[in-house]
């Protein structure tokens, strides 16, 4: 599973160069569907500083899994040493919430394929 943050309304991931990031095709899915959506997107290097002062100043809107079991996958709460940040409601993430839809519908056959994912088997 990846790890997959929302700061002020942009997307970042950690990028799948470094040998300890798994490469998803979940994660690949997201980001695609985000910017075809008109999301930003960033892959690179992400540090627990930058996301413990994204909880603390209020611009880390989310934070979700993204992986083949769980497809999507919500955090609510990031622990670092001896902090808590609570992430906000889950009904109040819209990108998570967007692209899980989206995806939910589209392996339950309610949305159509424009992206070609999905394969019939017989």
């Amino acid at each position: 599973m990846n790890i997959v943050f929302v700061i002020d309304n942009k997307i970042i991931t950690p990028t799948e160069e470094a040998d300890t990031i798994l490469r998803g095709t979940t994660k690949k899915t997201v980001l695609e569907l985000a910017r075809h959506w008109g999301i930003p997107v960033e892959e690179r290097p992400v540090s627990v500083a930058e996301i413990i002062d994204a909880a603390k100043n209020g611009t880390l809107q989310d934070a979700f899994g993204a992986g083949t079991a769980a497809t999507i996958a919500p955090i609510a709460l990031i622990g670092y040493r001896e902090e808590q940040f609570e992430l906000p409601s889950l009904e109040s993430r819209e990108i998570s919430l967007r692209i899980k839809s989206y995806l939910d519908g589209l392996k339950s056959g309610n949305i159509e394929d424009s992206h070609n994912w999905v394969q019939k088997v017989c």
